[in-house]
């Protein structure tokens, strides 16, 4: 360091030692210019301690070699701002130290002037900072000091970007100052308990300067010391301020303020985030929705190390709330500055003359929310029924992970196969949900909805057209396509509804010449439709057959349009991507062994509507013919009058349209060989391609018409009203309250198949039309198909197949020759498959309320109701019929060994009756008796009684039997399936790829968002 000039105001060498502490994260190439301003320094005892990461050791070598006088510090990668300074200051003995960022740099007289206003106010307890200036033009402002309000958020008391008048010539108390730059004792430190290591990047300048306030300090803004500043080193630090702004603010109040303050203070947190999360919800802002649960979960997480922190500053606090509240600005800094930036808007706005677009934007939003809000009311304060595919979550939190981690399941005769993914996906829904499993199904069938439209504006967000994200979320949400799927219970379709526009986003921003405002780069592309592909193929895994059917249709409509330009990206993209997240699932999609297993319905079951029906998606109860065929004015808008880019994709979004509909016409004539799945999930893919028609229309009303005659202008006044005429079923299907969801079910009906535990176990077959099983079912006799619950009535469980054993395919032959009356005592065949209700739906909700209807029991009348040894039920509702089998036996049942020999099982007894788990049976057997299982037999089954794994019998392919004891009249015993070592691999490793995936994603989107601003302060600069 340079030595101190002879000033006649103070000698310096009486000063103390003074040490610069810079921490250092990927410096840009003008760090030089930091190191060398402070070696220039006139102040004589200083030294400099560089705190860096050990991947940075190479680039900070030359520096170290230059300059002997420079101390490293290296601390581990990964740390945050405040984990790195402590272990960096843990090893300093100066009293003084100064607190620097990597992208400052001092006037020569920084240090000396900050040491001097020290020295003046003669109390440790001081933080003292320079003013700060623009890096490239130093005659403007940079932010130094700032007021805050309760809530932990800070003003800059001066803009970045004003020019320096002087009017900081004079020395500030302020309520806080930058970590840019910032002076201060040791001991002061020590006192205030260093850094809080938990607030990483954003947020430390607060928290150490409230707690310097608390703790009977002054922060000094020193405006005779200056140093240039860039502002970019938090940036660097890979933190997201959007995400991490409000859990550091949280923290930093709640956790230093007296507890008073803080319980004020965590009311007015409620309140606030409250405000803000609907203001971001109506704003469709989904970082901002976002970050407002995050930052409370992640406080909650970190509560215990908040907790001691508290304690640590409740030592030395000095401050009570009153003084506090007289040093903080009065309100919320971010409402007002929320305000002020919406005033500043409108008046941008106006001045370009966009003003009434802008409200019309808005209104638009608040519009289609309050609809979906209105319409889907009954569904938020109600209970929803159980149709189709919407039956109920486990009650209890972990059921569904363990039986993804068993490797058992009970579909058809209980086979040996892989879960989906899914299922430890909805427990950490159910986990989120506080385990509320009624709360968790409400969320997943009401979310879609809002999910879907909200992703429907976002297509057009970016695009230079204010209407237009307005006109593709409406269409989208008026499209009758997700209320039938709701009234027909398609969980398929609603989840397809949901994340088809989010895969669209990504992939028309794949070409280079898009239209959808900038484009994404491969790998942002890639992350982004793996990730989803991945999350919704665990749940629908026809959503690959779906997403390769848009991308052909894609492709042959940029032939059609003769510009095939970007085509080979998107479809090398869209390979990669469905192949990873097809990996993602491979165990549970290498176990489906039928078409219908993935979603779609049996071979030879086509689908029953008339073209108009499927051109208007009038499916179900909701949309009509005359008033769907509005939407095609919109539709058909771009082709008639579009140019360029725009009626490029007008021909692609048409080629998409095109191909799903030709799939489902095909499948109504019967011309295909495969079974298909419910109309709805064909026609999630039109909607979304006729909203996206009608976002195209406003494009190319906004870009090609701005000239256009009246006789041109023709088309879009049939277009606008076309548009309006659409919206009409949406308007009147609000209007229930439950979007033409079923307000009962068959549970009523159903009560018959519910038996007492001590009765022992039993198997209940449901026979129906795949598409009103609502359950992945098993095909048999006249194109119908069978699946099995244990216990009762299904589960979500249900709705994912497997692999069929010998034992399962017997049984499927057996309810064959029953349908097809080849036999009398279908009841004593089934006996030994432990069947004891067979349940035939016709209807997926009783009558008189509307749903879908498929008359199965017209189909197997004669058959079933010329057994001798089935009785029908009760039942009064004709929406179902339900056989009671006569000759049934428990599922586990004690026989005589005699009757293993021929499998006859009439003098069957209950034996190990309570199902304990998903795989694991108890209870008690009686002496001299055999054990019966009517499962699929597999060697990972043992019995064990009285602590004595019996021995097997070999009783044939239909299922398992086990040797008694005879020296005791009745004993404990408990059947228990033990999985395999392998399979519990295979799904750690599978956790491993998704966990890796997850981590994959963030940091490839955190890396896209840096170079994003780096490119926009480039920009600016």
């Amino acid at each position: 360091m340079q030595p101190a000039s002879d000033s006649p105001e103070q000698a310096l060498s009486d000063l103390p030692r003074v040490r610069i502490v810079l921490p250092v994260h990927e410096p840009s190439p003008l760090f030089d210019e930091t190191i060398q301003s402070i070696q220039d320094q006139d102040y004589p005892h200083l030294a400099l301690t560089i705190v860096h990461e050990t991947a940075a050791a190479g680039p900070l070598a030359r520096h170290v070699e230059a300059y002997p006088n420079i101390d490293v510090a290296r601390v581990p990668d990964g740390l945050g701002f405040g984990a790195r300074l402590n272990l960096a200051i843990a090893d300093i003995d100066e009293p003084l130290l100064i607190i620097c960022h990597d992208d400052i740099a001092f006037s020569p007289d920084t240090v000396s002037t900050l040491v001097r206003e020290f020295m003046r106010r003669g109390d440790e307890a001081t933080l003292v900072a320079p003013k700060l200036l623009d890096w490239s033009d130093p005659v403007k402002l940079a932010p130094a000091g700032f007021d805050a309000d309760r809530f932990g958020e800070t003003a800059a008391m001066v803009r970045g970007g004003d020019l320096d008048q002087g009017q900081q010539e004079r020395v500030s108390d302020v309520f806080g100052v930058s970590t840019a730059c910032v002076l201060l004792a040791r001991s002061f430190l020590d006192t205030l308990g260093g850094f809080d290591e938990a607030i990483d990047w954003h947020g430390e300048a607060h928290d150490l300067s409230l707690r310097a306030r608390l703790c009977g300090g002054k922060v000094i803004l020193a405006s005779a010391a200056s140093a240039r500043h860039r502002g970019d080193f938090e940036q660097r630090g890979g933190a997201s301020t959007d995400l991490r702004r409000r859990r550091h603010q949280m923290r930093s109040v709640l956790g230093s303020a007296p507890p008073a303050s803080a319980r004020v203070s965590l009311v007015g947190f409620i309140g606030l985030h409250i405000i803000e999360f609907v203001v971001a919800v109506a704003r469709l802002d989904l970082v901002e929705v976002r970050s407002i649960p995050a930052a409370w979960l992640w406080n909650i997480g970190h509560v215990r190390s908040l907790i001691q922190r508290r304690q640590q500053i409740s030592r030395h606090v000095e401050l009570d709330g009153a003084e506090l509240r007289k040093l903080r600005r009065r309100g919320s800094i971010r409402l007002s500055e929320s305000a002020d930036r919406r005033v500043q808007e409108r008046e941008e706005a106006a001045d370009r003359g966009e003003s009434s677009l802008t409200v019309v934007r808005g209104l638009g939003a608040v519009a289609i929310g309050s609809i979906l809000l209105f319409g889907a009311r009954h569904l938020l304060t109600r209970s929803i029924p159980v149709v189709g595919e919407f039956r109920a979550v486990p009650d209890d939190w972990g059921t569904l992970s363990a039986d993804w981690w068993s490797g058992w399941r009970p579909w058809g005769m209980g086979v040996e196969a892989w879960a989906p993914f899914a299922h430890p996906l909805l427990d950490v829904g159910g986990f989120l949900t506080f385990g509320s499993a009624g709360l968790l199904r409400m969320l997943l069938i009401v979310l879609p909805l809002p999910i879907g439209v909200i992703g429907a504006w976002r297509l057009f967000e970016r695009t230079e057209s204010p209407r237009a994200p307005v006109v593709a979320a409406a269409l989208y949400a008026a499209s009758p396509v997700p209320y039938n799927a709701l009234a027909t219970g398609s969980m398929q379709a609603m989840l397809l509804y949901a994340s088809a526009p989010w895969l669209l986003s990504h992939l028309v921003r794949i070409p280079k010449l898009t239209v959808f405002g900038s484009s994404r780069s491969r790998r942002a592309s890639v992350v982004g439709l793996v990730t989803l592909l991945a999350v919704v193929g665990a749940f629908v895994p026809i959503v690959f057959v779906v997403f390769g059917l848009v991308v052909v249709g894609l492709i042959a409509g940029s032939f059609l349009a003769g510009d095939m330009r970007g085509m080979a990206t998107l479809l090398g993209v869209s390979a990669v991507a469905a192949a990873i997240g097809a990996a993602l699932n491979a165990p549970y999609l290498w176990s489906l062994r039928h078409w219908s297993q993935v979603g779609a319905g049996i071979d030879g079951a086509g689908l029953d509507f008339t073209l108009p029906e499927l051109l208007t998606s009038a499916t179900g109860p909701v949309g009509s013919v005359t008033l769907g065929a509005a939407v095609f004015a919109p539709a058909l808008f771009p082709l008639l009058s579009g140019h360029g880019q725009r009626f490029t994709w007008a021909l692609r979004v048409w080629g998409v349209v095109l191909a799903f509909w030709a799939v489902a016409w095909a499948g109504s004539q019967g011309w295909l060989d495969i079974g298909l799945p419910a109309a709805e999930v064909l026609l999630v893919p039109v909607a979304l391609g006729l909203a996206m028609l009608g976002g195209l229309s406003v494009m190319v009303y906004d870009h090609d018409l701005r000239d256009a005659t009246a006789r041109q202008l023709v088309p879009a006044v049939l277009a606008t009203l076309g548009f309006g005429i659409a919206l009409l079923p949406l308007l009147d299907g609000s209007f229930t309250g439950r979007w033409e969801l079923p307000r009962v079910d068959l549970a009523t009906s159903l009560g018959a198949v519910e038996r007492p535990a001590e009765e022992g176990s039993y198997r209940v077959v449901w026979i129906g039309d795949p598409h009103v099983l609502g359950a992945s079912g098993i095909p048999t006799s006249s194109n119908l198909a069978w699946t099995s619950s244990l216990d009762g009535s299904q589960d979500i469980r249900a709705a994912w197949g497997g692999e069929s054993g010998l034992a399962t395919e017997l049984l499927g032959e057996a309810i064959g020759a029953g349908i097809d009356g080849r036999t009398s005592r279908l009841g004593r065949e089934l006996s030994r498959f432990g069947v004891r209700y067979l349940v035939i739906l016709d209807r997926q909700v009783p009558l008189p309320e509307p749903g879908r209807a498929e008359l199965a029991s017209s189909v197997q009348a004669d058959g079933f109701a010329a057994q001798l040894d089935l009785v029908r039920s009760g039942v009064v509702n004709p929406a179902v019929v339900v056989y009671e089998n006569t000759a049934w036996a428990p599922l586990n049942s004690a026989v005589s060994p005699a009757a293993l020999e021929t499998l006859r099982v009439d003098d069957a007894a209950p034996a190990v009756v309570f199902r304990t788990s998903h795989d694991e049976w108890t209870g008690q057997v009686r002496a001299g008796r055999s054990v019966y299982s009517a499962l699929e037999p597999s060697s990972r089954w043992s019995l064990t009684i009285d602590d004595q794994v019996r021995p097997r019998v070999d009783v044939g392919p239909v299922g398992m039997a086990f040797d008694g004891l005879t020296d005791s009249e009745v004993t404990a015993a408990s059947l228990v399936y033990e999985t395999n070592d392998i399979h519990r691999l295979v799904l750690g490793a599978q956790t491993f790829a998704w966990l890796a995936m997850a981590f994959l994603r963030r940091w490839i989107v955190g890396r896209e968002r840096r170079l994003n601003r780096a490119a926009e302060r480039s920009v600016r600069a």
